[in-house]
């Protein structure tokens, strides 16, 4: 299904919320058996960022089902951690709750939140922020919340990824890789990395084993820890001379509050 270029964006947040609230069963389905994102995300963002037994309180947004939380982070969650997870589907927020059963669930758009600015060690974005129709003054007022020297994840697909009005949800858009780039320095954030994975050539792999029965291979966890470290190491050695082939079309970004 293809929401077509013309579609009215009024009224963005019900229609949001209606389209995740009917598709939950396939979307929490997906999230169990489906390694792409978890390991993608521990990879880059919970060996090197997060510590077992450190004191820390996590804002995620966008939460969903929360399988990537309760595989990656509740293993190094203890009472000294306080997880939120935000979401605008009861459906999704009902299974994060049992996949959290020590977190705490907020059901409303990721931009109205009222929550004590400067508290949270860890705001998260997995694939959230592209659903929002104003994803810079969502990405503002929600940054307000992260204390200094806290961080700032994200995990978005490109503009080159997807062409907002054209996702599979009302509202699903690409962000500008450059504007985001530039919002963040503008507003006290360093920028310690930035990656983009999941290139064409891996797109259209995914097709080819599709098509000749091995899709299985993508539900093993080793195959995506092989496909993320292979394409570290490809964008490292190209850095800024990347082909528009093996550029990747998902940002990963760790960002810090100054």
């Amino acid at each position: 299904m293809r929401i077509n270029k013309k579609f009215n964006f009024s009224n963005h947040v019900y229609k949001e919320e209606l389209y995740h609230d009917r598709h939950a069963p396939l979307l929490i389905k997906n999230s169990i058996t489906d390694f792409i994102w978890i390991v993608q995300e521990k990879i880059i963002f919970i060996k090197k960022y997060v510590e077992k037994g450190k004191k820390w309180y996590w804002l995620d947004l966008g939460c969903g089902p929360a399988e990537n939380i309760k595989r990656n982070i509740l293993p190094l969650m203890s009472d000294r951690n306080i997880y939120v997870g935000v979401d605008i589907s009861q459906n999704l927020l009902s299974k994060a709750r049992e996949n959290i059963f020590n977190g705490i669930f907020i059901k409303k758009p990721m931009g109205n939140l009222e929550l004590p600015y400067g508290v949270f060690d860890y705001v998260s974005f997995f694939g959230a922020l592209h659903h929002d129709e104003s994803p810079k003054d969502t990405l503002k007022k929600v940054s307000s919340l992260l204390k200094k020297g806290g961080y700032l994840f994200l995990r978005e697909p490109t503009e080159i990824a997807m062409k907002r009005g054209y996702g599979l949800s009302p509202c699903e858009g690409g962000i500008d890789s450059d504007e985001l780039s530039g919002w963040l320095k503008e507003n006290n954030f360093k920028i310690i990395e930035w990656h983009f994975l999941n290139t064409r050539i891996f797109h259209l792999a995914r097709k080819v084993l599709n098509k000749v029965r091995l899709k299985d291979l993508e539900r093993i966890e080793f195959f995506w820890i092989i496909k993320v470290y292979f394409e570290l190491i490809v964008g490292k050695l190209l850095e800024n001379k990347l082909l528009s082939s093996l550029k990747g079309t998902y940002m990963f970004i760790i960002a810090k509050k100054l």
